[in-house]
């Protein structure tokens, strides 16, 4: 058995032959993709075969140049059979996001090839009922390791799961500081300029999928407190038309604008005095 840190970026500097599946849920530009994508780099970068895929094709919005294992809207069943081929020969799969957990556990059955699952926020807000509880307990238990931002979600692994303390690592996500440049006003006005805002206006930015669990509505609602404020949406998912009558209703259509998913954020960030 591979230890389970060589697994997590934790290898030697000599320690540069390790085949990795990596392993995405969908291959649309959301957060845990994007991290996995820059993952998938960084460990080629470090002399590892690293071959990155997703379980399907995403339904809508930006999208990554990965394989995908399935066509958009396709039930897990179609997943593991050619998860189990791509897994072949590899020395271990790392999962992130949602399906990635069951669709592995299932594939990998039988296999002996280990299994790294990554948890990107609370691991407790996917269960809310028993039943995918018990679920996920069934599959956590089953990983050969689980790496979490933050100790507080290893506490709910070990409370919630009964997840053995010695499956888990906390591995802090990590940011390449270097390639983000800070915008100067300059860059500030011509972002607003591209967007069609005047550049004294106040800005708010929300930037991310437009999913139940980001409670934008939120930010919309706090937005109507505050006058002269423009809000930026920037983001695609099932949210956005319930989003868009939100805005509507309350009467701020002129001051929030739905930009759709972005391929570069930076652009949008350079135009924001406050990002929610």
């Amino acid at each position: 058995m591979i230890d389970p840190d060589r697994l997590l970026g934790k290898a030697s500097a000599t320690d540069r032959d390790v085949r990795i599946l990596n392993l995405l849920n969908r291959d649309h530009r959301r957060g845990a993709e994007t991290f996995a994508v820059a993952l998938g780099a960084a460990l080629s970068a470090e002399g590892h075969d690293v071959t990155t895929v997703a379980l399907a094709k995403a339904s809508s919005g930006p999208t990554f140049a990965v394989e995908a294992l399935a066509p958009a809207g396709a039930g897990l069943a179609r997943m593991v059979t050619p998860l189990r081929r791509f897994a072949r020969g590899r020395d271990v799969v790392v999962g992130h996001g949602s399906d990635t957990l069951l669709a592995a556990v299932l594939g990998l059955t039988g296999t002996g090839t280990p299994f790294v699952y990554r948890i990107i926020g609370d691991p407790e807000y996917w269960t809310n009922s028993r039943a995918r509880q018990m679920r996920v307990r069934f599959a956590l238990h089953r990983t050969t390791a689980v790496a979490v931002y933050y100790e507080a979600a290893a506490e709910t692994l070990r409370r919630r799961y009964r997840l053995p303390a010695d499956k888990i690592r906390v591995i802090p996500k990590g940011i390449d500081v270097d390639s983000i440049a800070v915008p100067s006003r300059a860059d500030r006005d011509a972002a607003r300029r591209s967007i069609g805002i005047d550049p004294d206006t106040p800005v708010v930015l929300t930037l991310g999928a437009l999913a139940p669990e980001k409670n934008i509505e939120q930010v919309i609602e706090a937005v109507t407190r505050l006058e002269n404020v423009t809000l930026l949406i920037a983001g695609s998912g099932p949210c956005r038309a319930d989003l868009e009558r939100r805005a509507s209703a309350l009467g701020i259509t002129d001051r929030v604008l739905f930009l759709g998913g972005v391929d570069d954020p930076a652009p949008v960030l350079a135009a924001a005095d406050v990002l929610a």
